[in-house]
């Protein structure tokens, strides 16, 4: 707050407040764009977990049923000949 601050009273002092409107509009757009890049993460980040979490399952359940593919291969393979 005291850079912006400073910035207004540089930005009057300077211009007689002229700039003052641009640098509102300036202002405004930086916090739309940080507000985006904020809630555009977040929603990455959910994805990500839940990613995760999937991998997670899938791995689970697979060491649960016999561990995956080398279990698929021996139940493929015919017993041996007596």
């Amino acid at each position: 707050h005291a850079g912006k601050s400073a910035l207004r009273v540089g930005s009057t002092a300077t211009t007689a407040g002229v700039a003052n409107p641009a640098l509102s509009l300036g202002e405004d757009a930086l916090c739309l764009g940080t507000s985006l890049v904020a809630v555009l993460l977040g929603a990455a980040a959910v994805c990500t977990l839940g990613l995760l979490l999937a991998a997670v399952i899938v791995v689970f359940v697979r060491r649960l049923r016999g561990g995956g593919e080398a279990a698929e291969e021996s139940a493929a393979e015919p017993p041996p000949a007596t």
